[in-house]
């Protein structure tokens, strides 16, 4: 396929958005003075707490960067309690995550662009790499966030250094290094429902050229909000985590270094708890959804599933649960990166494997009946390999060029117990009754990309990257009833795509940047990976295709006190990829589709102000409007798209002051989401309502010269709302479907010395 024309697709742009852009621009060129700088950006010299950032894959200045980027710091991941990727969503404006099987497989969007499939063989739109290593699928971001130097998030299509899948944008979580300075902490923490955390870190100098540091996280959940009524004794809601890693820095020369990174962790918690929806009418059961649920209520009695159950309160924590038994869930992997400086060159190689190994069942009924009691049993490798070399910057142009190579496979076997049903729907006995879905997929990408920019002026730079990439997915599976032939196939998807983006940047002065970049971007098709009885549904998906138009500033203002990044932003999508679920023979089919094609319009801000003594205010709002504006499916049409809510909101308040000369600091965080729908088919009981969540924080500092102390205290969903993160639709068949909430109000306090 060619490459595309950036301008061309300019010119394409609705007029309302073209507009919009111009006065924006216009403004903020207008209000600072065009031409106002005469002998280029020299850096203020007053430039204070600069957020160093790799969104380009070297060291630079968030503020430099023409991208919609959030920076979440090592700090901000202690005072924000972030302990798992899915959190960052709540301090992240335009970023939404929700869990799925039993919160161990997030799913994320960003600016609306995401992907609802939770199987085991789906990449996701948004590209995760963990120091530098790409994470390919959904099920292998349920790792723990310890001892972590900062979470970077970039915004929009990033088709040309992360071409990995990364139609919605990326996510860069980055860990401490080793160093040569000696060091340690431990943190103890106890929490609300008996919850133990410890962390513990070392870092030191083995020899003068070598340093190492080692990192670990222990949790357990004791006790849990979440009740199995029917077996006290289930453990469902506790948890069992363990994570370490070791790292290792070895300085070859003044110009070489090898960084090692090895890390390893399990995951024996309990089931998650589903809330219970019952969608049958309880005296025509023919009728489904029952009138209640099909005008978006929750009707437990008036509503009931195929065996006369509905949930008997109105706790979304507790339940009538028949699936026993804990999670079982192992990973491990690391990467070794080498970085070289060779005659005005930077050379720079990552080699990166992970492994991951699930074994996860689920009440995914939630009812005392056998149904979908699930068992999950996956195993999956990934292997990659990237390599770059780049030139200095100087004051005339930077480029880059690289190679890249993934293959991963995975193996996954989806069973599930539906004795009850068979017996109950058909008269058959049998015991047990399994429905089974399994998943052999061996995939591989090899990428050759480049990334330029030139200085055109003093105050104009041009930029621009390109990628050409080639995948390859090889897949065989099905699904199998207890009786009858099962549903097979088999295939191969080629495919062979360029992606990349264009922009311009303008520095009205040293402290004011304005930026305009045209991106394409795109991610492979798929086979489907869940349960169907149709022929047609294991055939493959095909590719989709984002193509960004992003506007922004970003600027320093009161002596760099205060920082303000703005964006205005449209997504022209075509050929989205969805689920939806149909019934085959009286079965429900989770059906893998190109659904047709959608637009976004949004805005965003990002504001940070640090006053000079006491005060730090900062916050995010990001506003959307998403619509399914072309499709094959005529009842999608005019939809929303899933998982996109209209607003977004996150703010943070920080006082800093002294007690009896001890430093204190008390914090108060606020998110806001609008409300939004779990499918694109936008069905009214699975519409989320809007939602604020307050957490609090406060912290005593006692320093020492050899060991210094902090102390914490904090409470998380201050008001105890009751809030719905996700939801699965499985109309026609047992009239069982079910919500997931969120966690309830939770306190602790914790002990931290640092050595």
């Amino acid at each position: 396929m060619p490459a595309p024309d950036f301008f061309r697709y300019q010119s394409r742009l609705p007029f309302s958005v073209r507009f919009i852009c111009g006065v924006f621009l216009f403004v903020a060129l207008e209000q600072n003075g065009i031409g106002a700088v005469e002998t280029g950006i020299a850096e203020d010299e007053s430039t204070t707490d600069i957020i160093v950032v790799t969104a380009q894959k070297r060291e630079e200045s968030v503020q430099d960067v023409p991208i919609g980027i959030t920076v979440l710091s090592d700090e901000d991941l202690a005072s924000y309690g972030i302990s798992e990727p899915l959190a960052i969503a709540q301090f992240t404006p335009g970023v939404y995550a929700r869990p799925t099987v039993a919160g161990s497989n997030p799913l994320f969007s960003i600016r609306g662009i995401g992907f609802n499939d939770f199987t085991s063989i789906q990449n996701p739109a948004v590209a995760v790499y963990f120091n530098q290593v790409a994470l390919p699928y959904h099920t292998m971001m349920g790792f723990q966030l310890f001892d972590m130097q900062r979470v970077e998030v970039l915004k929009g299509p990033q088709g040309t250094l992360y071409g990995r899948n990364s139609t919605a944008g990326a996510i860069n979580f980055i860990s401490n290094p080793a160093s040569f300075s000696s060091e340690a902490y431990a943190i103890a923490e106890y929490s609300s429902y008996e919850t133990y955390q410890f962390d513990a870190m070392a870092n030191g100098a083995v020899s003068d050229s070598l340093a190492v540091r080692f990192a670990m996280r222990s949790r357990q959940r004791l006790d849990s909000y979440q009740k199995n009524r029917l077996d006290d004794d289930s453990h469902f809601g506790e948890q069992d985590k363990f994570d370490g890693r070791l790292s290792f820095l070895w300085e070859l020369s003044d110009d070489v270094d090898v960084s090692l990174s090895m890390h390893s962790g399990r995951d024996k918690s309990g089931q998650v708890a589903y809330e219970h929806l019952a969608t049958l009418d309880a005296d025509d059961k023919s009728i489904e959804p029952c009138p209640e649920v099909a005008a978006g209520d929750r009707a437990e009695g008036l509503c009931v599933n195929l065996g006369d159950y509905f949930d008997p309160d109105n706790s979304p924590y507790h339940g009538d649960y028949s699936s026993k038994g804990r999670l079982d869930n192992k990973s491990r992997g690391g990467s070794l990166e080498v970085n070289g400086e060779f005659s005005g060159l930077t050379f720079t190689s990552v080699t990166g494997y992970e492994y991951f190994e699930r074994y996860q069942p689920q009440d995914s009924d939630a009812s005392p009946f056998r149904f979908i009691d699930i068992l999950y049993d996956d195993e999956t490798k990934a292997f990659s390999q990237e390599v770059r070399v780049s030139s200095e910057n100087n004051d005339h142009y930077y480029w880059m060029v690289g190679a890249y190579y993934s293959e991963d496979e995975v193996r996954a076997l989806q069973t599930a117990d539906a004795a009850d049903y068979f017996f109950l729907k058909f008269g058959m006995r049998l015991d047990p009754a399994i429905i089974s879905v399994g998943n052999n997929q061996v995939s591989r990408s090899s990428a050759i990309f480049t990334n330029l920019e030139f200085w055109l002026h003093s105050q104009w730079k041009l930029f621009g990257g390109l990628r050409f990439t080639s995948e390859q997915k090889k897949w065989q599976g099905g699904s199998a009833l207890p009786i009858g032939p099962p549903n097979l196939n088999s295939g191969t998807i080629n495919n062979d795509e360029w992606s990349g983006n264009i922009g311009l940047e303008y520095h009205v002065s040293s402290d004011v940047m304005v930026y305009e970049s045209l991106t394409r971007s795109y991610r492979s098709g798929g086979f489907p990976g869940g349960f169907t009885l149709s022929a047609e549904a294991l055939q493959e998906f095909d590719q989709e295709y984002v193509h960004a138009f992003e506007i922004g500033i970003k600027s320093m203002w009161l002596d760099n006190q205060l920082m303000i990044n703005s964006a205005l932003y449209y997504y022209d999508w075509h050929d989205l990829q969805t689920s939806g679920t149909d019934v085959e023979g009286g079965i429900v089919s989770i059906r893998l589709y190109n659904a047709g094609d959608a637009e976004i319009y949004g805005a965003e801000v990002d504001v940070m102000w640090q006053s000079p003594e006491h005060w730090e205010l900062g916050g995010g709002i990001n506003w959307m409007s998403t619509e399914i504006v072309d499709t094959s499916a005529v009842e999608l049409k005019g939809n929303d798209i899933s998982n996109a809510p209209e607003l977004m909101f996150n703010g943070v308040v920080r006082f800093h002051f002294n007690l009896n000369q001890l430093p204190v600091t008390l914090q108060g965080d606020v998110h806001y989401t609008d409300e939004y729908f779990f499918a694109t088919d936008n069905e009214p009981v699975f519409k989320a309502k809007s939602l604020w969540l307050v957490n609090g924080r406060a912290t005593l500092e006692i320093p020492d010269q050899e060991t210094s102390l902090e102390l914490a205290v904090w409470v998380k969903n201050i008001t105890d709302e009751e809030y719905k993160v996700s939801g699965f639709e499985q109309f026609d068949f047992s009239g069982d479907s079910y919500f997931y909430y969120g966690e309830p109000r939770t306190a602790g306090v914790s002990v931290k010395t640092s050595f």
